[in-house]
């Protein structure tokens, strides 16, 4: 099972935000030279409506902004789980042969295995996902036999 931890909701109201944004952002660039004001003022409002147009746009699709920057997800196959929780972290693998007890408590899920813990902290994520990353994990203990507390 796959579980991509950035994946939102595709949201018309979203969508619509974005456009209404970057619509609003364009009389900024154009009527600016038929007034005296200030053009640094000026193209940081603009600008700001535009990328927020841009992000409202691309999450309305369902897309996050901050998955361009890095993935976070669980991968739980036959034989290992692989997990990156961190943006910016590198993937830990855990093989089926190294997990001797999985330990689900309310913030953290702990794979002792032969080497120490591996904690896969579930503080940042919505109660959704937390509960069907546990409900997969405990799954998955049971069908390989680990000692699950």
């Amino acid at each position: 099972m796959y579980l991509d931890l950035d994946k939102i909701k595709p949201s018309k109201v979203r969508m619509i935000f974005g456009i209404l944004m970057i619509i609003f952002s364009i009389p900024f660039f154009i009527l600016h030279p038929l007034f005296n004001g200030n053009l640094l003022a000026n193209s940081l409002i603009s600008s700001f409506y535009f990328i927020e147009g841009i992000i409202g746009l691309v999450e309305g699709n369902g897309k996050s902004v901050a998955s361009y920057f890095g993935k976070r997800y669980i991968n739980i196959t036959s034989d290992a789980i692989k997990i990156k929780i961190k943006r910016f972290d590198e993937e830990e693998s855990l093989e089926l042969k190294i997990i001797n007890a999985i330990r689900i408590t309310p913030l953290n899920i702990e794979f002792e295995r032969n080497g120490g813990i591996t904690r896969m902290p579930l503080g940042d994520l919505e109660y959704t996902t937390v509960r069907l990353i546990k409900d997969t994990v405990t799954e998955f203990s049971n069908k390989k036999n680990i000692q699950l507390s």
